[in-house]
């Protein structure tokens, strides 16, 4: 991409290298948070994380499926290419992907997540980061351990961030968490209830979506906190997204993966990077494999050229128009 293009500006020096942060929610539908025109109280930490920077208003998956989407996620391929084109298909071998390139270029990247899809057996996902962590330590489906809690997720990412960070305090660090919630069957997480407005104890499916929704806001807010205690004045850029979204009884469907109706194909993306990205909302459509290509345009480093998605850095630094059709 060449010089660094800073918002609003012709041209600067390159900043300092940031550390990346990425989380993944599984399940979650745009329009379920408040930044995306909710009406309920479900989001405040995610609402304030895409304040910081570009929201994108108009993002889909490739595929409403937590292993073909979060596949392509990593590598900037479609999952026909990829391999991984169903849960428990596992993806093609020896791939470039956006977290080796970071290897190559010093970061130590750690992958911590908790749905049983990305199991390594399954998924081959591990080949792509330093350490990769399947927390499987609940069961949301009453007779197996497949599953993980927020808070098992984030005391794992925590602790081996945490521990990075006092190894090497200069190691630049990729981080990437994926919760579950709120995915099906939607628990009734009672504390964030009377919040949204529902009163008492509810129990409809999409009530309890909604509080699953606040339960990992809440989760994430803690998260990012405690990353920011982590590297003090060290820059963070940090991307938001989904691996998919789900119907919530539209056309006489529930859950995700059997459809490619609209509710599960649109999903939540925002791009921040403090002093660097302006705050901004992109109406443009963009696509879940848009993000490998749009953090190597925004470190400034070299385009991989099997990725497929469209590199955004341009237009998020103000250099370039958002495009006018894809």
């Amino acid at each position: 991409m060449g010089m660094l293009l800073a918002a609003g500006s012709v041209a600067s020096a390159q900043p300092e290298q940031p550390h990346l942060i990425l989380v993944s929610v599984d399940t979650l539908r745009a329009d379920r948070l408040g930044s995306y025109g909710y009406g309920r109280d479900t989001s405040p930490n995610i609402d304030a994380l895409l304040a910081e920077g570009a929201r994108f208003d108009q993002t889909r998956t490739v595929e409403p499926l937590t292993a073909p989407g979060l596949t392509s996620l990593i590598t900037g391929l479609y999952p026909h290419e990829h391999g991984a084109t169903r849960n428990g298909i596992t993806m093609r071998a020896g791939l470039p992907s956006l977290t080796k390139v970071l290897s190559r270029r010093g970061y130590l990247t750690g992958a911590f997540v908790g749905n049983w899809t990305l199991n390594d057996k399954l998924s081959g996902l591990a080949e792509h980061f330093d350490r990769y962590e399947t927390i499987l330590t609940k069961s949301r489906w009453l007779f197996w351990a497949r599953e993980s809690t927020a808070e098992d997720l984030n005391e794992a990412a925590l602790a081996w961030f945490a521990e990075r960070r006092q190894a090497d305090p200069r190691q630049r660090l990729a981080l990437w968490v994926h919760y579950v919630e709120p995915h099906a069957p939607y628990v009734n997480q009672t504390e964030f209830v009377e919040r949204l407005g529902y009163g008492g104890r509810s129990s409809t499916k999409k009530s309890r979506y909604d509080s699953e929704v606040a339960y990992v806001d809440a989760r994430i807010g803690e998260l990012l906190e405690e990353v920011d205690r982590l590297l003090g004045d060290e820059p963070r850029l940090t991307v938001f997204t989904s691996d998919h979204g789900e119907s919530l009884g539209e056309h006489g469907y529930w859950g995700h993966g059997r459809h490619t109706y609209e509710p599960g194909l649109r999903i939540p993306m925002g791009i921040t990077w403090p002093g660097v990205i302006e705050s901004q909302v992109l109406t443009a459509p963009a696509l879940i494999i848009d993000i490998p290509s749009t953090v190597l345009g925004l470190l400034d480093l070299p385009a991989v050229p099997s990725f497929q998605g469209f590199d955004w850095a341009p237009v998020l630094l103000g250099a370039e128009s958002p495009p006018a059709a894809r």
